[in-house]
């Protein structure tokens, strides 16, 4: 199946440049200040992409688009919104709601969308024995373009909910046991895509040791069931183990990270199934006060779209390189790059990415930020690899 995926990015247009600084003006004389209980705050964004479809080829693109090449496309974005941070004694509640509008150059009828996120949480605690979290959330936003019925692209907005609880107790001073149950569904606004319509319950109990320069050591067990709303073959439950922790080696050199092993299982499909290993380990090096390194070497199971398959094995290595090269400037640079396998499918794939961006903190309580960033997939079903160059350029302020 073509995997067409949607990607913000941004490119600099005289008029949208214009609007931007329209907005600074106004907002810039508003101050903000660390500790708010209420913030509110606005956005602006400004992208260009090269390959926003993902199209393989321009033969691909005609087909698909009526595209004698590859477009590309550029858009703009534009939102605002509301945060609360409100603590009192042990207990604290932040929350957000916010809105957002997005505008292409091209295809507005089918692209353009309004988005959405709202999300609460409230951390509390109970004695000095017990303390927890309860989260719930909804976000609203374009999703993949999967559908090419008849030949032609959808707009494909998903929207997902989540509520999460977990349960804290310490046993000792060194010693913490958890339990912590989540539900997340999501649905899709395309009439095709309705069969990936779904909902996943996840539980968890942990048990975990508490140090110096060993922060943190521990074993997790989770039990997981998905159901799909009409297209019950796609259902799993799924069993993990995992070891976690978290190591202070030095001062400037830290590793953390979680070994385990998973079984997945779809009663309507063996082919499908998986069982093996999965792990996820970190390193930080800061250097100096203003530079930070990060690599992270990994196995992920993720669900996809791919018919046949409904989810992929994928190891992958990713870096990161962050530096503060003057008091209000950051710069970061991150390379990744996956080998990924999908179950019950001979497909396979290699997706890399490259990017470096900026920011700047121009205003108090706001920052402008810009960027680039290179996607390529070489796959063995050629309908599938894509290559992609994108910018972006978004402002940003906090009252």
């Amino acid at each position: 199946m073509q995997r067409l995926y949607y990607l913000r990015c941004v490119i600099p247009q005289a008029r949208n440049w214009l609007l931007v600084a329209g907005l600074m003006s106004v907002v810039t004389s508003v101050s903000a200040t660390e500790g708010d209980t209420v913030r509110p705050f606005v956005t602006a964004n400004m992208g260009y992409d090269s390959n926003l479809f993902r199209f393989a080829s321009d033969a691909e693109a005609q087909a698909f688009a009526g595209e004698s090449k590859i477009p590309s496309i550029s858009y703009q974005s534009y939102g605002a919104g509301v945060d609360v941070d409100w603590k009192q004694g042990r207990q604290q509640v932040k929350a957000r709601v916010s809105g957002n509008k997005t505008f292409y150059s091209k295809y507005s009828d089918l692209l353009d969308y309004a988005g959405r996120e709202i999300n609460g949480d409230w951390k509390w605690q109970l004695g000095n024995r017990w303390s927890g979290n309860l989260s719930a959330s909804q976000n609203r936003t374009q999703s993949a373009y999967n559908d090419t019925t008849n030949g032609v692209i959808a707009s494909n907005v998903r929207t997902d909910n989540r509520r999460t609880f977990q349960l804290d107790y310490w046993l000792h001073t060194d010693w913490r046991a958890r339990a912590k149950l989540s539900n997340s569904i999501s649905n899709y606004s395309a009439i095709s895509q309705k069969v990936r319509d779904n909902s996943t319950t996840n539980a968890t109990v942990g048990l975990y040791r508490l140090g110096q320069s060993v922060e943190s050591v521990g074993v997790e067990v989770s039990k997981a069931e998905g159901t799909y709303d009409t297209h019950s073959v796609s259902d799993y439950s799924e069993q993990g183990v995992r070891l976690i922790g978290t190591w202070n080696f030095s001062g400037k050199t830290g590793f953390s990270g979680h070994m385990g092993y998973v079984q997945r299982e779809r009663p309507s499909s063996v082919v499908r199934n998986f069982s093996g290993p999965e792990w996820n380990l970190r390193v930080t090096w800061t250097p100096t006060g203003k530079s930070q390194v990060e690599a992270a070497l990994f196995r992920d199971l993720r669900s996809n779209d791919v018919v046949g398959s409904g989810h992929e094995v994928a190891d992958g290595i990713k870096a990161t390189v962050a530096l503060l090269v003057a008091p209000k400037t950051r710069l970061i640079t991150q390379a990744s790059h996956d080998d990924i396998g999908y179950k019950g499918d001979s497909r396979s794939d290699k997706l890399t990415n490259l990017s470096i961006s900026a920011s700047y903190e121009a205003w108090r309580g706001g920052d402008i930020s810009a960027g680039w960033q290179h996607s390529s997939r070489s796959s063995t079903d050629t309908t599938a690899e894509f290559d992609s160059n994108s910018l972006f350029v978004s402002a940003n302020l906090r009252f």
